[in-house]
């Protein structure tokens, strides 16, 4: 009975879930649209994050961006007009330069900052750069020692200038550092020891900490601790213990001075230590409201420009134009004979990915007096400027190569005997009587000066009009003057000059008694008071160039032609014999060849020229056959490259002559700046001269740096450079006893660069002192003394020598603090 009524229940069970369906809808009805409200506004939050997130990272990119172009020196490039030394001016991205980050626009802009406390800024980066690359008032700073903050100041002073009166001595420790009031202070030491009145300010400032000690009476710079009149430059030195938030950190300190009583320098600051703000603005969604800002702040420590300084690296070239020669029978080695029309170097070592920033021709050479000025120059080394080398009747000397010399000896016809100008000089502008024509001359065999069988050496000019002239001799029969000279008649100071040679006889003998007649330096020069020769041939790969006139007659445009290049600059000195005589004059001249270089040298990976390639220089003017002889050139290449470490160069070119009867040269080079050591490095500085005349005969001829008041043979070894070039037996310089390479034999006329022997152009190398204080240039040293010298006991016999350049190149490391402050603000 019970499962009968049970069977009925369940199978008349149809709609009983419906209620339960109703209900459930009814509460999903209640519940969903609050849920779905609470879906959107997720959805919406989760969306306005990622808009701010992207924005903050998008922001922060242009920071790095920012950060990236500082450091790695493109603010010029990118902005065209930065200066490093505007403090005003805002620079903003150009439009040429987006940045586009999370598919998010982002402005950014980059500011100087200045720091210094009561001082400037400056009026205008002319007035900035007027003050920082005059380098008459310099400070500086580095650490010392562990947890000493080091200020170093240097005062060039003028004989015209009145006392220098200091006024405050600030200092900027960047966030994470601060004063130590407990530690000493080298400056309130000697304030207090002197009874000087003075406030010492703290104050926060842009980020960090500004320590200013302000002067309540005058004080003179001569009165600050270790400086002294008698000084040049006048140096003083403080220190002061600094606290770091964070240990085994180094401020990147800021230094700065305001003075009074000398009008052109009343304040200076550290400018090696630079300040940035950096500010970056992202807009996600385009309507320029509620953006995010970040504001960020960065130090870049680097090296200065000071006026002598040129950023980069470089290489120097060059050779000897003048060489001890053949032919002459003994050939004292101290003595050339053979000046060379010109001479070869190449460079091949700077990177590819290079480019020429500067290029400085330099060419140097002896003279017994006012030379001319010269129209037609060979060094008879080809014939290239001759007809006659096919001939049976006129060969180079000697055979077995270079140096060469032109002889002649009859073997063929009557019309080999003529060795005839290829090319035509115009000689019209001459005066006459001033034009004259001269070469070098000797003889071998048995010659007769008269007779049927005389052998006479002849010559004749031609002009247009008559064609040849009459014939005049140079010489006949044995032993002529070895050197011949004729002012050019006036009927042939034409257009069209050209002159010839003719061999009258020299027909006899055999083996080394044959009759020959040898002619080499062949000069055609017009009378002139100048005494160094100001022009010069240059040649890069092999073609001659030249600066041709631009559209408004000024000489400019790089040109391959035959034209010659002409000094900008020249000094002359006069020379002095053992005895203190006379005993004629050396020169220098100087040409800037950037652009030559510029446009000419070698192509690297890309569209810029690199540098390298060979270059030729000669037409150089000496006169030969003197202990005083001696003529070459140099040529320095400055150049820049991402891929080369950053340099500071130095260069310095007046012109000294060091006298065999005189104890040497002192000198005082200025205008730098000696960094701190970099790690890893072992070379405070490298040093490259140019030398001539010197020789490998004669020993106890060095250079030193800041070396101790004491006569030169007494100088200690460990202030002596050496270039580490030893020397060996050569074809014309015997191997002597005492010129076995050394620090004291270092104008030996043997350098890496240069083939011939006649000059040095000697490269050295400074190294750190262990520590760096007591190396031979110290950080933040601005200043050194070059001693040249030599420590023969016979003056009679001792080197003599001339200084051209010196080029002194520091490493100059940029260094990044990254953001020192880190603002954000702004934001949707």
């Amino acid at each position: 009975m019970m499962k009968k009524i049970l069977n009925k229940l369940i199978r008349n069970a149809e709609g009983q879930a419906l209620p339960m369906v109703l209900i459930l809808m009814a509460v999903g009805g209640l519940i969903i649209a609050p849920l779905l409200s609470y879906t959107s506004s997720g959805l919406k939050t989760s969306q306005l994050y990622e808009e701010i997130a992207d924005e903050f990272y998008a922001a922060d990119g242009g920071v790095e961006d920012g950060l990236w172009q500082i450091k790695y020196d493109h603010l010029e490039d990118l902005f065209g007009s930065y200066d490093t030394y505007n403090y005003s001016t805002i620079y903003e991205y150009p439009e040429t330069y987006p940045v586009v980050i999370n598919d998010i626009d982002v402005d950014v802009s980059i500011q100087n900052v200045w720091i210094p406390l009561g001082a400037g800024p400056p009026t205008s980066t002319a007035y900035a750069k007027q003050l920082i690359g005059a380098g008459k008032l310099i400070i500086a700073g580095n650490i010392s020692e562990e947890l000493t903050q080091q200020i170093k100041i240097y005062y060039y002073k003028e004989e015209s200038d009145a006392p220098l009166q200091i006024n405050t001595i600030g200092i900027w420790l960047p966030p994470g550092f601060s004063y130590d009031d407990t530690g000493e202070c080298s400056l309130e030491v000697w304030m207090d020891a002197n009874s000087k009145s003075y406030e010492r300010q703290i104050t926060d400032h842009c980020g960090g900490e500004a320590v200013v000690w302000t002067f309540l009476e005058a004080v003179y710079f001569t009165d600050l601790p270790g400086a002294s009149e008698f000084d040049y430059p006048m140096t003083s030195v403080i220190n002061f213990k600094f606290i770091p938030t964070q240990p085994d950190r180094s401020p990147e300190a800021l230094s700065w001075i305001t003075t009074s009583g000398v009008s052109d320098i009343p304040y200076t600051w550290d400018a090696d230590v630079k300040v940035y703000h950096i500010e970056s603005e992202a807009d996600a969604d385009g309507d320029g409201e509620d953006n995010t800002i970040i504001d960020a702040y960065a130090i870049k420590s680097e090296l200065r420009e000071l006026g002598s300084a040129i950023s980069g690296d470089y290489r120097a070239i060059g050779d000897s134009l003048m060489i001890e020669g053949t032919g002459h029978g003994y050939n004292p080695w101290d003595i050339r004979y053979e000046l060379l029309d010109d001479s070869d170097a190449a460079v091949s070592d700077i990177p590819s990915s290079a480019q020429v920033d500067a290029a400085y021709l330099y060419w140097s050479g002896w003279v017994t007096e006012a030379h001319d000025e010269t129209q037609f120059w060979d060094d008879c080394s080809n014939f290239n400027k001759w007809d006659g080398d096919t001939s049976d009747d006129w060969e180079l000397y000697p055979s077995w190569g270079w140096p060469y010399e032109f002889a002649g000896h009859h073997y063929g016809s009557e019309s080999d005997r003529y060795l005839t100008m290829l090319d035509t000089i115009d000689l019209s502008s001459a005066l006459p009587g001033s034009t004259v024509i001269s070469w070098n001359q000797y003889e071998s065999g048995d010659l007769e000066g008269n007779g049927a069988n005389k052998d006479c050496l002849m010559f004749q000019f031609y002009n247009e009009t008559d064609g040849w002239g009459t014939w005049y001799t140079a010489f006949c029969g044995d032993n002529p003057p070895n050197s011949f000279s004729l002012a050019i008649p006036t009927e042939y100071l034409t257009e069209n000059f050209r002159m010839r040679f003719y061999l009258d006889g020299f027909n006899s003998g055999s083996g080394w008694n044959l009759e020959y007649a040898y002619i080499d330096n062949i000069r055609i020069s017009v009378e002139s008071d100048v005494i160094a020769d100001i022009s010069a041939i240059f040649k890069i790969n092999g073609n001659q160039v030249y600066f041709a006139d631009d559209e408004y007659g000024n000489p400019t445009v790089p040109t391959q032609g035959y034209g010659e290049i002409t000094a900008d600059k020249w000094q002359v000195l006069e020379n002095y014999d053992p005895m203190g005589g006379p005993s004629g004059f050396s020169y220098s001249c100087f040409k800037d060849v950037t652009g030559l270089v510029q446009a000419f040298s070698n192509l690297g990976d890309g569209t810029k020229r690199t540098g390298n390639g060979t270059y030729t220089a000669g037409d150089v003017y000496a006169d030969t056959g003197s202990q005083w002889s001696y003529a070459g050139w140099s040529l320095i290449i400055i150049y820049s490259s991402p891929d080369t470490q950053r340099h500071q160069l130095y260069l310095f070119d007046t012109f000294y002559y060091i006298a065999p009867h005189t104890d040497g040269l002192k000198f005082s080079i200025s205008g730098f700046l000696v960094p701190d050591p970099i790690p890893g490095e072992v070379n405070a500085a490298q040093i490259t001269c140019f030398v001539g005349d010197g020789d490998a005969c004669y020993s106890g001829d060095f250079i030193a740096i800041n070396a101790p008041d004491v006569p030169g043979d007494e100088i200690p070894e460990s202030y002596k450079l050496w270039d580490g070039i030893e020397l060996g037996p050569t074809t014309y310089i015997p191997r002597m006893s005492n010129n076995a390479g050394s620090p004291n034999n270092v104008w030996n006329s043997m350098s890496l660069t240069v083939t011939a022997a006649g000059i040095d152009i000697d490269t050295f190398h400074v190294p750190w002192g262990d520590p760096p204080s007591d190396g031979l240039l110290k950080p933040g040293d601005s200043s050194a003394e070059v001693v040249l010298n030599y420590a023969d006991s016979d003056p009679i016999g001792a080197e003599l020598i001339n200084f051209i350049y010196i080029i002194l190149s520091f490493r100059s490391e940029t260094i990044m603090g990254g953001t020192v402050t880190y603002l954000v603000r702004g934001g949707g």
